[in-house]
């Protein structure tokens, strides 16, 4: 599936990097986020917790 090339250069410009084993997960030193079918999962290990998004809310987050 992938990201969009709107999601990609949103998270880009967070400080996120594409992973070299998961070209569905973007990485930003120990957080990531990746898109499983039509949800997009988060984790934190500061909280080390799962959290997950519809992709049409994540898309209009990217906007804000």
């Amino acid at each position: 599936m992938g990201w969009s090339k709107d999601e990609a250069s949103s998270l880009k410009k967070a400080g996120y990097q594409e992973s070299s084993s998961d070209p569905n997960k973007m990485i930003n030193g120990n957080h990531w986020v990746k898109k499983d079918g039509e949800s997009n999962i988060f984790n934190t290990s500061r909280h080390n917790s799962y959290g997950s998004m519809s992709s049409t809310d994540f898309n209009n987050r990217l906007k804000k």
